[in-house]
């Protein structure tokens, strides 16, 4: 038991230099890196790829769940309506990916927030011909429902 008081004393100073010089690096080299999401997000505005942003947000929500809670931000950059069906498309999905992962955080309100916005969306744009006709609503409520019962 002496031994190990012994070298804690003696191993204290170096664990906590180690750490330091690991914070260090570490920080300087996230400063030295450009945001890579910034980056990604100049390039498809300046390419004016609507399509490609919503489908760099949808995948990336996916990657890290923790990101729908800055969801509005992400709406926020969104430059112009999308105008096209496959833009139409993803939008929508954007909408329900959000309101999904809101739910299963048990983010209850503002999931239904986000499905609501989703059903809007879907109701202003149904007419569209190439939408598809057989997509329902019902199926998205029964599914939150069913999760919000059982959990």
């Amino acid at each position: 038991m002496a031994f190990l008081i012994q070298s804690t004393r003696y191993c204290k100073p170096a664990l906590l230099i180690l750490l330091a010089a690991l914070a260090i690096l570490l920080s300087g080299n996230a400063a030295l890196q450009p945001s890579g999401s910034a980056a990604v997000y100049d390039d498809l505005k300046a390419k004016d790829s609507l399509l490609g942003y919503i489908n760099y947000a949808f995948d990336a929500l996916d990657q890290d769940p923790a990101l729908v809670n800055k969801a509005d931000s992400v709406f926020n950059n969104i430059w112009r309506q999308p105008a096209s069906y496959h833009e139409k498309l993803g939008y929508y999905q954007l909408l329900i990916n959000i309101g999904y992962h809101l739910l299963q955080s048990r983010q209850i309100r503002a999931s239904t927030g986000w499905y609501e916005k989703a059903l809007l969306f879907y109701q202003q744009n149904k007419s569209h011909p190439a939408w598809p006709k057989k997509w329902s609503m019902r199926n998205m409520w029964a599914s939150l429902w069913e999760i919000i019962i059982h959990g």
